[in-house]
């Protein structure tokens, strides 16, 4: 085991065969790899454009570096503190733990952020309102900034430290297109009004599964008498679909297929374009992806939720539709 950005990493080398029995495809793992290269070149085309900028990501990188470094050892300990002692007794759920809650402190500090940015403007009434908030500009910016980084940063962990789950393809993908329409609404700087409703939608109701996730680390379900990961699944049943499947079409999806102010002539010289150029269709197409996986995680959900209602324990129930045996994986190191 290797620890690199405060993360504790399963080998590169690690084999292609997942614990679960599942064989991953190497040529589809090796195409997204490339792709995330690919990104990391974009976001150094877009934010490198002068010394200012290079420092203002360089940044924001060893900012977040830092902050999961220590994060890591804050979770540990909470960990160690509030886990039930079945939970500790397996060091993998202390490595996941420490995964999941940066996680949640992300999403929440993006949610924040989003929201006071939403409440100096009126761009959730109407994204097409246009960036006429000067106030906010630099909010926007560092929120982008960030948010690709962050993502970057978990597509690197998806593919070289997290041991493989069964969603491995859906998960890495979904970095992949995330990354994607963060350039592409940044480099097209009239999107970055209806890129701020879309990732507000996407952050807040993230932290219900960063809460289902850690608390189904820690053990605190029915077997420990707190049911804490009964409660919140129950609420991410809830939210997920208003969030993900409601709003997110309704107010992301229908803004971009329904006005003709999607991408215009140029604007201060970014990114050009009519409302159906190659670059705007490929947005769309990404975000209609992204549709496509939020309704299979909501169908995990829904097996999950069936087989708790047969009485399947909550971890093993996680475990067979979703996690797989990691613990094999983790043993290797």
């Amino acid at each position: 085991t290797q620890s690199t950005w405060g993360l504790s990493i399963v080998r590169v080398d690690r084999p292609m065969t997942t614990p679960t029995g599942h064989i991953p495809k190497p040529w589809l793992d090796n195409t997204l790899t490339l792709l995330w290269f690919l990104e990391v070149l974009l976001c150094i085309k877009y934010f490198c454009l002068d010394t200012q900028s290079t420092l203002e990501l360089l940044g924001s990188a060893a900012a977040l570096v830092i902050g999961l470094r220590y994060w890591k050892i804050f979770s540990r300990k909470f960990f160690l503190a509030v886990g039930s002692k079945e939970c500790i007794a397996k060091p993998v759920n202390i490595r996941k733990f420490g995964d999941q809650s940066w996680q949640f402190v992300a999403h929440s500090a993006f949610g924040a952020l989003e929201l006071y940015i939403l409440s100096e403007t009126d761009w959730w009434e109407d994204s097409w309102s246009g960036n006429k908030f000067p106030r906010v500009e630099y909010l926007v910016r560092y929120l982008y900034m960030f948010e690709i980084v962050t993502y970057l940063v978990l597509g690197y962990a998806h593919r070289f430290v997290e041991a493989p789950h069964k969603d491995y393809f859906v998960m890495y993908t979904h970095h992949i297109i995330t990354v994607l329409l963060l350039l592409g609404s940044y480099g097209n700087h009239t999107q970055v009004t209806v890129g701020v409703v879309v990732l507000v939608i996407h952050d807040l109701s993230d932290i219900a599964s960063d809460v289902l996730k850690c608390m189904n680390y820690l053990g605190l379900d029915a077997k420990s008498g707190w049911y804490l990961t009964e409660i919140s699944f129950v609420f991410l049943l809830l939210i997920w679909p208003y969030a993900r499947l409601y709003l997110f079409p309704v107010v992301g999806l229908r803004q971009c297929f329904y006005t003709k102010h999607y991408c215009i002539p140029e604007v201060d010289g970014f990114m050009t374009g009519d409302a159906w150029s190659v670059d705007c269709t490929i947005m769309r197409c990404c975000l209609i992806l992204l549709l496509c996986m939020h309704v299979y995680w909501y169908y995990l959900m829904l097996r999950i939720a069936y087989k708790l209602l047969r009485g399947v324990d909550p971890s093993q129930a996680g475990d067979e539709e979703y996690e797989g045996d990691n613990e094999i994986t983790d043993k290797k190191d």
